[in-house]
């Protein structure tokens, strides 16, 4: 099985990166990863390419299409060559991108082959520049270094990637980089079955690109086309079957922003040899399964792990408090660490070696977990998810590397209870315990034939309510004080737990102070914040308390307050690209409230206008009332789905745009009397553009964390 770095979307880059996917997110570390590599023996070889590879010559003249281009270079030519061989597979790629402007040398003066050692050999068949027609080898004049990937290690996830870099001498504006490489690969794991996802188009036009497929004529091979409507050709070639596309002249495809993650604006064809789900289920079960300990011949539980068991039930008396404690324990006793190299990038390590390191990954805090509670009587399985693309797998091809991540599905009294145990700080009884929902998952249970649709979440299932209490009693020339309430439910609040936990109160306070001195120049603390949480409602709260100085300030209405219903400015955010292709991602579960409650001196006059808007992808309403003295506004949000269809976005900009402009209030103090009412549009708009500002400058005191797309 090879996997193409698709992700990144550009035939350059992607120079046939090599990744195994894992169940959870990999990475790698020098450390773990060197022990991958034979001291003294290079990652690659030099030779020339297999003798099944049909060569094909680059059009180094090709026509430049200036117009289609981004990072001044052009690919002439994109050749990609598989083929399928019983415990494993041969993939040749052959490149050529022609200069055409600085910034092309730039980004072309470096070329990055990605491999496992574990699994993967590779062999460099040629490396050059061709300048005005001829060529200049570069394997005896460019830079090849090797070494450990580190770009995710910092997340705790360790795998045995390696790069293989070469850094090219004398590229000049104007000339071809040409290379071509073939990565053998024998994976340990599923070694009899084939995958791929192979894009065919990219952010950068092609010339020329040709996709060739070889496979056992008696091995059947699979493949759908996503967004690509060529059909290959097919032939027969001895005992093997063949499949081949070519395209001439491919136009650049660029992602637009804001799209939902499950949404793929690539084209492309992907390849298995697996007949359904089913037997996906079948390759999966075993990696599952408890080994049995040294000396048992009955149970494959240790001593460690029974202890573990025990604990739980000796503490807890009820089934729900069993599940609860059990997650708990898993969540949060168990470090979240992964060793993703060889069969670890599938297999998990037994309960008994996570319980005795104290760390593990999704896989590995998913079977401990499963052991205990099927242990203590309660019925649970694994069910492998994709934590991004989840809500579009029902439209894939079936395989073991769909998947990015395994939960678990727990049954209890009839009902389902979806567990993540990476999910760590998680409160909530049953009845209020955030569960996720991935889309699509795959139960890991002898039987499962099919993928299943996890519960929708509610939109309620995450958002936080905010209470302003602005205290005017004194006057308009008087300190004001200002008290601000904030309650998180749901995700929100674990997020805001776990924010909590990685944040000095100190310095949370003064990100806080520095937040609000953008709304209110003259404020100051009035006392430290305070915060009681439920953890059995799965409620969190916090109170603030400040003073604020020369609140109304200068304006030509004569002096003036503005209120500005800040929490909701995030999700007012309208993406760079209106006129869109793609659907447009929503931030959901999300259910927002925010009021004002204004203490006022004496009788003043007040807008007590009121506003809703129901659009199909998100519900909003304020209103404005004023009762003895105080002025109460409300402003209330609700996300109804996950995205926006294209055919809806006209619409979704004008009720977003609306709604964007009703945020704001002001109060005004002048020679003729007070006076309060609703912002003009321009006011709104500068409002909005300085809490984006608050938010790029992380002195926004929310969390970006509770902020689930």
């Amino acid at each position: 099985m090879t996997l193409p770095q698709r992700l990144r979307c550009s035939p350059g880059l992607l120079c046939r990166v090599l990744l195994l996917l894992a169940f959870c997110p990999v990475a790698t570390t020098a450390v773990v990863a060197a022990a991958a590599q034979p001291a003294g023996e290079h990652l690659y070889r030099l030779g020339p390419a297999p003798d099944w590879v049909q060569p094909r010559a680059a059009e180094y003249d090709a026509p430049v299409p200036a117009d289609d281009i981004d990072n001044g270079s052009f690919y002439v030519l994109f050749d990609r060559q598989l083929r399928v061989l019983q415990g494993g597979d041969e993939a040749y790629t052959h490149v050529a991108v022609k200069i055409a402007t600085p910034a092309g040398v730039d980004g072309n003066s470096q070329i990055d082959l990605a491999l496992d050692p574990g699994w993967q050999r590779l062999a460099l068949h040629f490396v050059r520049i061709v300048r005005d027609g001829k060529p200049i080898n570069q394997l005896g004049r460019a830079r090849i270094s090797e070494f450990a990937q580190e770009s995710e290690r910092e997340d705790q996830i360790y795998n045995g990637n390696w790069t293989v870099n070469l850094l090219l001498s004398d590229l000049r504006v104007g000339d071809v980089v040409e290379y071509a490489y073939t990565t053998y690969s024998r994976p340990a794991l599923f070694a009899d079955h084939y995958w791929d996802h192979v894009a065919t188009t990219w952010t950068d036009p092609v010339h020329y690109q040709r996709l060739r497929v070889l496979y056992p004529a008696a091995r059947p091979l699979r493949y759908r086309r996503y967004g690509e409507t060529q059909p290959p050709h097919a032939a027969t070639i001895g005992a093997e079957r063949e499949l081949a596309w070519e395209w001439h002249d491919v136009p650049a495809v660029r992602a637009e922003s804001d799209t939902p993650a499950w949404h793929e604006p690539w084209s492309a064809i992907e390849f298995t040899d697996l007949p359904d789900w089913g037997a996906v289920v079948q390759l999966a079960v075993p990696l599952y399964e408890l080994p049995s300990p040294p000396g048992s011949t009955t149970s494959p539980l240790t001593p460690h792990v029974m202890a573990a068991i025990e604990a739980v039930r000796d503490s807890a008396r009820t089934p729900a408090e069993r599940l609860l404690q059990t997650l708990r324990f898993v969540q949060d006793d168990i470090r979240y660490t992964g060793i993703e190299i060889g069969e670890g990038s599938h297999r998990p390590r037994p309960p008994e070696t996570v319980l005795e390191t104290r760390f593990g990954d999704c896989k590995d805090k998913t079977l401990l977990m499963v052991t205990m509670l099927r242990a203590l009587g309660i019925e649970a399985v694994p069910v492998l998810v994709h934590s991004e693309q989840g809500a579009a797998l029902d439209a894939r091809l079936p395989t073991p590397y769909a998947f990015n991540h395994v939960i678990v599905r727990a049954r209890l009294a009839g009902r389902d209870y979806w567990l993540d145990g990476t999910n760590s700080n998680q409160k909530g009884s049953l009845a209020t315990l955030a569960q996720p929902s991935y889309g699509w998952g795959l139960p890991v249970q002898v039987g499962s034939q099919a993928l299943v649709e996890m519960p929708r979440q509610a939109n309620n299932a995450s958002g936080w309510s905010v209470a302003v209490t602005l205290d005017l009693r004194g006057g308009a020339d008087a300190p004001a004080k200002l008290a601000i309430s904030s309650s998180y439910r749901g995700d929100s609040a674990d997020a805001m737990r776990r924010d909590l936990d990685a944040m000095s109160r100190s310095e949370r306070e003064a990100k806080y102070l520095n937040y609000y001195a953008a709304l209110y120049p003259g404020i100051r603390r009035l006392r430290n914040y305070d915060v009681s949480d439920d953890t059995v409602t799965n409620t969190l709260r916090i109170s603030e308390g400040y003073l604020v100085d020369n609140i109304f300030v200068r304006s030509r209405e004569g002096r003036a307050l503005t209120l500005s219903a800040d929490e909701m400015e995030p999700y007012t955010h309208l993406p760079e690209t209106r006129f869109r292709k793609t659907p447009l991602a929503l931030a959901y579960p999300m259910q927002l409230t925010q009021e004002f409650n204004v203490l006022l001196p004496d009788d003043w006059s007040a807008d007590t206008s009121n506003m809703r808007i129901d659009n199909p992808a998100f519900r909003y309403s304020s209103s404005a009332r004023l009762e003895q003295h105080t002025l109460r506004l409300r402003y209330d949000y609700v996300a109804l789905h996950d995205h926006v269809d294209v055919a809806a976005m006209p619409q979704f900009f004008r009720d977003m745009t609306q709604m964007k402009n009703d945020l704001g209030y002001r109060l005004s103090v002048g020679e003729t009397g007070a006076a309060m009412r609703r912002l003009p549009r321009p006011v709104v708009a500068l409002l909005g553009f300085l809490a984006g500002i608050g938010v790029a400058l992380l002195l926004r005191r929310r969390r970006s964390a509770a902020i689930r797309t």
